[in-house]
């Protein structure tokens, strides 16, 4: 999972807490299971995603 720190993106901090919670009481592992990630200023746009793409999809693929 993750979000920027620009535009929307900035306000889903909280919500992403809960959900990396939630994820923890159901029993999956931070950074095995699941990985959440804070890209600063980038937003919830495809430019900004594209920047990142690499690094989701090799989490995806190594686990």
């Amino acid at each position: 999972m993750s979000r920027g720190t620009k535009a929307l993106d900035a306000e889903y901090e909280p919500y992403q807490n809960l959900a990396d919670e939630l994820m923890l009481q159901r029993g999956y592992r931070k950074d095995i299971d699941f990985a959440t990630k804070v890209y600063k200023k980038t937003g919830h746009n495809e430019a900004s995603w594209a920047s990142y793409l690499d690094q989701p999809l090799r989490f995806w693929l190594e686990s």
